[in-house]
């Protein structure tokens, strides 16, 4: 007989071979555990996992929710200090001596010089000496420096040096260089360059401020000298920012602040009673919609060929993740330790895959871990999740073993009794399965053999409507031959 039809012999053994009611509660309701009493029930970690409610249950237990929040606020924080932080990165802070270095020239042989006619420093809104701002303009326009208009530049082989009066009471925001203003010198300038700062040259050396190329790997900021698309017009000027794009900081910094503000939001209002499922849900699509986004927008600049980050394919994926773990959440929420595996092995790959992207080399954690904290902690607590349940499940197993041998004991007496009759039994079992292998199990109840009856029945879900028709020929099934006379195999 096929497996998607119903054997009511079978059916009917099962039903009376089953554990008492409420015989698992013992295992789940463990007064060993840690938890708390609610409306009369102790929920526990052993509860939540075998409930089909995991999601609330599990951040109703007292240590798991101020575990949780002893996690989630500490990151919180850190990422709003690194946010604040952010606006810092790629500024080349107040030093006496900047150094320009040619590592390249644009025909590719060694430098013969600094490779351009000058290099200066800017910052966004310029003020006058009096300290207030000549104009409105200048807050969102780049400025040249004032107090760096009079430094002296030096040239030393390859490398020139602008020397400063005096140290910068505030920093520079960026800097510009100037390609040679001669026609012909195409050849000699320099593609491959770095920028360098020192506050005494011969005491404390020199620390790099900038580069032909640079890129952001999550919130740090990599100088790669590579070689830069300088122009060919002579007496350009090229400005360098490397400061943090405010794209690549929502992406990276800001979108991360609802997520763990809305896990803080998930524990209190599982603390309270609330449906802690539904914030999970809709913290997942939050995230999903803004890293789609940010997705799709990049991948857009990319296809126009304008500048930008180049990762978004890897956004568009991870925002995809966060969508298929929603649903994950909303339809299979008893495999949740799954979905945190799913969600940190994916996170790891696309961070790998971005690694690669960038540095062309395998990732490895060495100045900056990128996103590994944040994965293996989500595949940290879906092992501990799974351990604990495959632990409670065994507990289980060994618990109802006891009960399990006797049945077995009592069936081989009746094996060794009512050998022939069993046997007898199976033939005939056997026998009505060849007859009605091309049949399907079918059972006439009141919601089938009446119009009005059978009109509400099609006007309840699905589901229900299975249910109770494998509970009818359950019930059927057990009153006796006279009962199932109504109906046919």
């Amino acid at each position: 007989m096929a497996s998607s039809r119903l054997d009511l012999l079978a059916l009917s053994a099962q039903r009376h071979t089953l554990m008492a009611a409420r015989r698992l509660d013992k295992y789940r309701i463990d007064p060993g555990s840690f938890g708390e009493e609610q409306k009369g029930v102790r929920i526990t970690m052993s509860y939540a996992l075998f409930s089909s409610l995991f999601c609330d249950y599990a951040f109703r237990v007292r240590w798991m929710k101020w575990a949780t929040l002893c996690v989630v606020i500490p990151i919180l924080i850190n990422v709003c200090n690194t946010l604040y932080n952010s606006q810092y990165a790629g500024r080349l802070g107040t030093y006496k001596h900047y150094r320009f270095t040619n590592l390249e020239q644009r025909d590719g042989r060694a430098p013969q010089g600094p490779g351009i006619s000058e290099f200066g420093l800017m910052r966004l809104g310029e003020k006058g000496a009096d300290g207030f701002a000549a104009s409105n303009e200048g807050t969102l326009q780049p400025c040249r420096a004032i107090d760096a208009v009079d430094g002296v530049l030096t040239v030393d082989g390859a490398s020139m040096t602008l020397t400063l009066q005096h140290e910068p009471r505030s920093e520079y925001a960026m800097w510009y260089y100037t390609t040679f203003r001669v026609e012909g010198t195409e050849s000699q300038d320099a593609v491959r360059f770095m920028l360098e700062g020192s506050h005494d040259p011969v005491a404390d050396g020199w620390e790099k401020l900038g580069s032909s190329t640079h890129h952001y790997y999550y919130y740090v900021l990599f100088f790669k000298d590579g070689i830069a698309d300088v122009p060919v017009t002579r007496g350009h000027d090229t400005i360098v920012d490397a400061r943090m794009p405010l794209a690549h900081s929502f992406y990276y910094l800001w979108n991360t602040v609802p997520f763990y503000s809305l896990m803080i939001c998930t524990c209190v209002v599982a603390g309270a009673g609330g449906n802690a499922k539904f914030l999970l849900v809709i913290n997942m699509l939050v995230q999903a919609v803004q890293r789609m986004g940010y997705g799709v927008i990049a991948l857009d600049q990319q296809r126009r060929g304008e500048p930008g980050e180049g990762d978004g394919v890897q956004a568009f994926l991870m925002g995809f993740v966060f969508l298929i773990s929603g649903a994950w959440i909303q339809y299979l929420e008893e495999l949740s330790d799954l979905m945190l595996l799913f969600i940190g092995t994916s996170h790891i790959l696309l961070q790998f895959s971005r690694y690669l992207q960038l540095f062309g080399k395998p990732m490895t954690v060495d100045s900056t871990p990128g996103g590994i904290t944040t994965s293996g902690s989500f595949m940290a607590l879906g092992v501990l999740i799974l351990a604990t349940r495959v632990l409670e499940m065994r507990r289980v197993v060994r618990g109802v073993r006891k009960g399990k041998e006797a049945y077995e004991a009592v069936w081989r007496r009746v094996m060794k009794k009512e050998r022939n009759d069993l046997l007898l039994l199976l033939d005939t079992v056997n026998a009505i399965k060849q007859e009605t292998s091309h049949k399907s199990a079918r059972q006439l109840t009141r919601n089938t053999a009446l119009p009005h009856f059978a009109a509400a029945a099609r006007r309840t879900s699905l589901m229900t409507r299975v249910y109770e028709r494998i509970m009818g020929k359950g019930d059927a099934s057990r009153q006796g031959p006279e009962a199932g006379m109504g109906g046919g195999w």
